[in-house]
């Protein structure tokens, strides 16, 4: 480019360069912005994320579908990629609206819904298959590494700390 760049303040065209005006032709490809935490780094520190707390760094994944463009973006975040197909959701009244539609993405990706007893419930009246889990039975899958993914929200993810960590 610099050479090009000289080349042209001399007096050359692009042309005769076999260059041409114009845009590049589009790509077919989907771009996915990930954030990276310093969780891995940074021992002994709170690992919910809240409202106030901001990457320490991001990355991209790219491919011809969002799907893998997400998957390459969090594995080059340095986050594992998901085992299993089991997701154990938990969250409280307040957040159920959004659950849902995060579980009917879930299993319309082939996932096996696994929810805490008031987020089952909830699940259920509104149509979507949940396997109701104890405390005592999540701490029986996590030792067994069956659980690929954990959605909480604040209140549950103290009290996890609190209980598993």
């Amino acid at each position: 480019m610099a050479k090009l760049a000289t080349n042209c303040l001399a007096g050359q065209l692009l042309d005769e360069k076999g260059y041409s005006s114009g845009l590049l032709p589009e790509i077919k490809s989907v771009a996915v912005k990930v954030p990276v935490f310093s969780f891995t780094k940074l021992k002994n520190v709170h690992v919910t994320l809240g409202p106030e707390m901001k990457s320490t760094g991001e990355v991209i994944g790219m491919a011809n579908d969002a799907e893998d463009a997400l998957s390459k973006g969090l594995l080059a975040a340095g986050l594992p990629e998901m085992k299993g197909e089991k997701v154990l959701l938990a969250v409280t009244e307040n957040d159920e609206p959004q659950i849902v539609s995060i579980a009917e993405n879930l299993i319309a990706h082939g996932k096996q819904i696994l929810a805490a007893e008031g987020t089952a419930v909830c699940l259920k009246n509104k149509g979507i298959q949940a396997d109701t889990v104890r405390t005592e039975h999540i701490i029986h899958l996590l030792e067994k590494d069956e659980i690929g993914l954990i959605v909480f929200d604040d209140e549950h993810a103290n009290q996890a700390e609190n209980t598993f960590f």
